[in-house]
């Protein structure tokens, strides 16, 4: 597999992730060559008659971790058509749909001042923030502003055990591996980490909504339903998908 065309090893090639564009007319698949391939869906046409030839390749320059579509894209309206990647040693890239070229580039950086790279990056619901994921924090970019300036949230803090004065460590542990979002409750995030957890955020203010624990592994994959009532979640080895009804989960205080 691979996806075909594009360059890269054929023979030793395979996919590592494919996504649906917004309006449904495209297809962009990440491989093991670090290729992002984006592919045209015809009107009325079933993914098996996809065309062997991608439109589009963008290559990264090392193992692709994450990619996502703007959420507002509209093959109509080529301002819109955009996607981003996040991949090893690298920045997060803004891709341009239409032409393959990069629009722009966010840089995080480590204690070092040294570009760290995100393991996991989306888009906020409205399209103006990019959130991403690394080890026990997220930082968030503003899309109108490429380069370094972005926020940090730190996913583990310390508070007040209750009757003691003693203060603990409380929050998701372990490296942010997936992300997304939705417009539920004026926004929220749901992070998922390679320690099992997966927490839910409001998106303003970054505070805890509620603590998803099941999957004994690392946690691969979350996903909002298109309503933002109901969350997924994958976790690695693990054969199991949890489905979260987010009405009746307990807010924490």
């Amino acid at each position: 597999g691979g996806g075909g065309g594009g360059g890269g090893g054929y023979r030793n090639n395979f996919l590592k992730g494919v996504k649906y564009s917004p309006d449904g007319l495209c297809l962009l698949s990440c491989s093991n060559d670090n290729r992002l391939r984006l592919y045209e869906i015809p009107n009325g046409a079933n993914i098996g008659s996809l065309p062997p030839t991608p439109a589009i390749v963008c290559k990264e320059n090392g193992t692709v971790y994450d990619m996502a579509w703007y959420p507002s894209m509209d093959s109509n309206y080529p301002e819109t058509c955009a996607f981003l990647s996040t991949s090893h040693k690298n920045p997060i890239h803004l891709w341009d749909a239409f032409n393959g070229k990069l629009r722009a580039t966010y840089r995080a950086y480590d204690y070092a001042d040294e570009i760290i790279a995100a393991l996991s990056a989306t888009f906020s619901r409205g399209g103006d923030k990019i959130i991403c994921g690394f080890d026990r924090c997220i930082r968030i970019f503003d899309v109108s502003r490429p380069g370094r300036d972005y926020t940090t949230r730190a996913l583990v803090k310390k508070v007040r055990k209750r009757g003691s004065n003693k203060r603990i460590r409380m929050g998701q542990r372990g490296l942010i591996s997936t992300i997304d979002t939705t417009s539920m409750h004026n926004g929220l995030y749901a992070c998922g980490s390679y320690q099992g957890s997966t927490f839910v955020y409001e998106e303003c203010s970054g505070e805890v909504v509620c603590e998803l624990t099941c999957h004994t592994n690392g946690v691969s994959q979350v996903k909002f339903s298109p309503d933002g009532i109901r969350l997924w979640t994958g976790g690695r080895k693990d054969n199991i998908i949890f489905e979260w009804d987010l009405r009746m989960l307990k807010i924490l205080n």
